[in-house]
């Protein structure tokens, strides 16, 4: 779990106060937080790529005899990003590792559909720090909404609210906080979790070479679509360099490298 609390999170824990229960986006490191794209405008998230995972929390800064609510995609944003639980339970129809020690008593985490895609999570008697955590996935390239809501309370809809949201859960639901992804073309041409100098040598055998549009091409190094390699996507390949999208996991030989690096 998160062994540090970064300055990025203090800064943006002192410009927006905790109300209750909330959302916050790390990377998949669990440690590093995802920034905003402006700083004043709160859970709007500078742009992933396609193939990214992030871990989000769900978290409370006050204790509670009891809460009920969850996370919710639409159906056409599903697409584009999904949300995962961790160590799921057949018996229980639930997700054992996603459940933090803070969810107290018969926490209960559990996906369902209906007009969309949901977790459903409940707390009892849970306590003050993170309870729940959710993996996320940069699936398609494009927008995508997530919205947490709780049930019985009254709220002010998110500054980012997405109206496709009005089909609610049903039960009486309010929204409490929206989360917005924008998800541009992977750099990581190989797969290997980070992009690098592999990278780099995909995109510079098309340089200078026409590249028509191809959804199924596995090296898009046309990044802005003008359907020719050249200096604007090296530009827009370097805005990326070094980035990971998931964990890499360290080179099995002792004396080699980091695998990745």
């Amino acid at each position: 779990m998160k062994a540090v609390v970064s300055a990025v999170l203090i800064g943006a824990i002192a410009a927006t106060s905790l109300a209750g229960v909330r959302a916050r986006v790390y990377r998949a490191d669990e440690v590093t937080p995802l920034p905003w794209a402006d700083p004043n405008t709160p859970d709007v998230y500078q742009d992933i790529m396609v193939g990214t995972r992030l871990t989000i929390f769900i978290e409370s800064d006050t204790a509670k005899s009891s809460w009920n609510g969850g996370l919710r995609i639409t159906r056409e944003d599903w697409i584009r990003g999904t949300f995962s639980g961790r160590g799921y339970n057949t018996e229980e129809n639930t997700y054992d590792d996603s459940v933090l020690p803070a969810a107290g008593d018969f926490p209960l985490i559990f996906l369902f559909s209906s007009e969309g895609w949901y977790f459903n999570l409940a707390v009892t008697r849970g306590i003050m720090g993170e309870w729940f955590l959710l993996d996320y996935r940069a699936q398609a390239v494009g927008k995508c909404d997530i919205g947490l809501y709780e049930y019985g309370s009254d709220r002010e809809l998110p500054a980012n609210f997405n109206p496709e949201f009005d089909d609610l859960p049903p039960g009486r639901t309010h929204w409490l906080q929206g989360l917005t992804f924008n998800h541009v073309p992977s750099r990581d041409y190989n797969d290997d979790d980070v992009v690098d100098f592999a990278d780099f040598a995909l995109l510079a055998g098309q340089w200078r070479g026409t590249v028509p549009a191809d959804p199924n091409a596995t090296v898009k190094a046309d990044l802005d679509g003008d359907e020719a390699v050249e200096l604007a996507d090296l530009a827009l390949f370097c805005d990326y360099w070094l980035e990971r999208t998931d964990i890499v996991d360290p080179n099995s030989e002792p004396n080699g490298i980091a695998e990745g690096l």
